[in-house]
């Protein structure tokens, strides 16, 4: 069986558990600079759309201009799941779009700086509109990280898969190697066996290969 305490399955076990470990540790790291990466994109991207709301929007926050702010805010892309406003210098709301109606903007989420904060459902990024000594208002966008989630439980499970497949390949290239150390350590058994019982000392192990193995065995026979 395949868990009994034999060579050739000691072998065959040390070859998977190195070749399983070196994977394992490459797909973490591959995993671990995925999720960073895609992170930083997000953030770079919203940081990117909240300063451009900030430049289009400094006007018509000035003039306190409802329906112009609010044109600047449609003009964000954003999934259904998140939100946007924009809040004048005192963090009294101006305008606000909530695409789905369940994400509402309360003035308590007014922050009075440039700033972000990955949260456990979403990325919340503050944007000063005008400059940070003479603050005309705040863009804030509360964007849903679902889809940031999503592919990386679709990435984990194409991790996984090839994971499994390389396992697999592994365990055949394995059992080949593992059978031809442990085919020559078994017939080495056998001739001391044979010689112990027989007294003959002429006999010899047959000769395969010319590597550490086989002059292991013409040095012990």
């Amino acid at each position: 069986m395949f868990w009994r305490r034999t060579i050739k399955n000691q072998l065959l076990m040390i070859i998977l558990s190195i070749c399983l470990l070196s994977l394992s540790v490459g797909f973490l790291v591959v995993g671990i600079n995925y999720y960073d990466n895609n992170k930083q994109s997000m953030i770079n991207d919203y940081q990117t759309q909240a300063r451009l709301l900030a430049e289009n929007a400094k006007g018509a926050v000035i003039r306190k201009n409802t329906a112009s702010i609010m044109d600047v805010l449609n003009s964000i892309v954003m999934d259904g799941n998140s939100s946007a406003a924009i809040f004048d210098a005192i963090g009294q709301k101006l305008a606000m779009r909530d695409n789905n109606g369940k994400n509402y903007i309360s003035e308590v989420e007014f922050k009075a700086t440039t700033d972000y904060y990955w949260g456990p459902r979403y990325l919340h990024i503050w944007q000063i509109i005008g400059e940070t000594n003479r603050m005309r208002g705040v863009v804030y966008l509360k964007i849903s990280t679902e889809v940031f989630d999503q592919k990386l439980r679709t990435f984990a499970l194409s991790s996984l898969l090839v994971l499994l497949a390389l396992f697999v390949i592994i365990y055949i290239v394995a059992t080949r190697m593992q059978k031809s150390i442990s085919e020559r350590l078994v017939g080495l058994d056998n001739i001391s066996r044979k010689v112990s019982q027989s007294g003959n000392y002429s006999i010899r192990v047959p000769r395969y290969g010319d590597d550490e193995m086989v002059r292991l065995l013409d040095h012990l026979t």
